[in-house]
């Protein structure tokens, strides 16, 4: 006899996929997001991959995650080796998926040069290295 998997009591009384509870719970349980942002979303990585790109996207009136969580992050895998990192910030935007935002991903997405990139065309041109 096959046993199910338990899941959460707020999964069971909804018909809503994890994904869209999570959102339903952004909006109207901040409280209830923020734990489970923290327990789950908010560890930073200790080591980086010179094959992963992060790009960082806030609003700067977000009332829900604070915009200088994003700037900690964006500073903390800066500073890593291989660390490849972005941080756009839109002044008057909160917690939203905003079109400021996603103009923004598209053109990190489209003009992002990875470090590692940088240095192998440099190399390849008989170039320095150095991205500055």
């Amino acid at each position: 006899m096959a046993t199910k998997k338990p899941t959460s009591p707020a999964l069971q009384t909804t018909a809503l996929s994890p994904a869209d509870y999570l959102i339903k719970i952004m909006a109207e349980d901040t409280e209830d997001f923020a734990r489970i942002h923290r327990r789950y979303l908010a560890r930073l990585p200790e080591a980086a991959s010179p094959l992963t790109s992060f790009h960082f996207f806030h609003g700067a009136q977000d009332s829900v995650i604070p915009a200088q969580q994003s700037t900690t992050a964006f500073e903390h895998v800066a500073a890593l080796d291989d660390g490849d990192a972005t941080l756009d910030i839109a002044e008057e935007v909160g917690h939203a998926l905003h079109p400021a935002l996603l103009e923004r991903a598209v053109f990190r997405l489209t003009h992002h040069v990875p470090p590692r990139l940088w240095r192998e065309a440099m190399s390849l041109a008989g170039a320095p290295t150095s991205a500055a």
